[in-house]
């Protein structure tokens, strides 16, 4: 539901990624972000993600750094 038809990966590498592009649209933390918020998201409509738009040469620097930060302590997260 997060891709537009046929561009999905093959692999879910990037999940993150799309976790923190749904928090990000619905305002809600990175850390509580499920398939119910998912649903959500498709619901109402926000831009399907792209072919290679998650792939890793595609994604900047910044936001890998930034992915890295969320990452830190996430396992502490209820």
């Amino acid at each position: 539901m997060f891709f537009a038809p046929g561009a999905a990966p093959e692999s879910d590498e990037s999940s993150a990624h799309w976790m923190d592009r749904v928090s990000k649209d619905l305002n809600i933390p990175w850390h509580k972000i499920g398939i119910k918020e998912f649903e959500v998201w498709d619901r109402r409509g926000f831009p399907k993600a792209t072919r290679g738009e998650y792939d890793s040469e595609n994604i900047s620097e910044e936001r890998k750094q930034r992915m890295r930060d969320l990452l830190v302590g996430a396992s502490l997260r209820k």
